[in-house]
């Protein structure tokens, strides 16, 4: 059973592996693929006259409101020379949630997380970056607002987000992470097949079909894994429909 479980796991959790993709920081406006599909710029969305690119942005969960702008520091109220601001209508009260000069960038499925940290590291502001595939619609913010443990979230949906060409040296000149782990994956597999058939052969002096390891584990395998998807098949029904077994 616990062979079963450890593989229905490796069958579950293999697909993300596979794709795991990395966006490496370029500068605190970029960061290009590992992959090499290319980059996500910031450059051309920012503003560059000391305004936000979205100013006083009301947010989905909270009272406050939120101004961002990439690639350029802006002021605004207390907030020096930032990246993202919070701001409370009611109190007056200026927030510094994000910096220029803390910038990371994270792959969540087919978009880009830009995430900016505060100068004194006490917030930080996630921007997900959705690609526009209309070049003539303009760039939109959803604010979903302050999270967990002082994070910010929002939503920026532009054409200049979509992944561009990176310039010469950049990105394609090594293999992904997704592309490792799967090498590593049937190295794996083929050390354990291999160290498998000699340990039967020179050890329980088995041949034919007992060199293969764990040779009767393998054949109830596709039986194991329908019994699997019944079950969980089962429990859906039940919490979904209220469907009960008869059997």
């Amino acid at each position: 059973m616990n062979e079963f479980y450890l593989f229905t796991v490796l069958l579950i959790t293999l697909p993300d592996l596979v794709t795991l993709k990395v966006c490496e920081y370029r500068d605190s406006c970029s960061c290009v693929f590992d992959d090499g599909s290319g980059m996500i710029d910031l450059a051309s969305l920012a503003r560059t006259d000391g305004m936000p690119l979205f100013q006083d942005q009301s947010s989905t969960a909270d009272l406050f409101l939120y101004s961002y702008n990439p690639c350029k520091s802006f002021d605004e109220g207390t907030c020096t020379s930032v990246s993202a601001c919070q701001y409370d209508p009611y109190l007056y009260v200026y927030y510094e949630i994000g910096s220029q000069n803390h910038v990371t960038f994270n792959v969540d499925g087919s978009n880009v997380v830009a995430i900016y940290a505060s100068d004194d590291g006490a917030r930080s502001t996630h921007v997900t970056l959705v690609c526009d595939t209309n070049p003539n619609s303009p760039p939109s913010v959803t604010v979903t607002g302050e999270g967990a443990q002082t994070n910010y979230y929002m939503q920026v949906t532009a054409p200049q987000l979509c992944a561009v060409p990176a310039p010469a040296g950049w990105g394609g000149g090594g293999l992904s992470g997704g592309s490792v782990l799967l090498i590593i994956f049937f190295v794996l597999v083929i050390v354990y097949i291999v160290l498998g058939a000699v340990f039967s052969k020179y050890k329980k002096q088995e041949s034919g079909k007992g060199l293969i390891p764990n040779y009767n584990f393998w054949m109830d395998l596709p039986a194991l894994i329908r019994d699997g998807w019944a079950f969980v098949i089962m429990l859906v029904c039940r919490q979904k429909y209220g469907y009960v077994s008869t059997k």
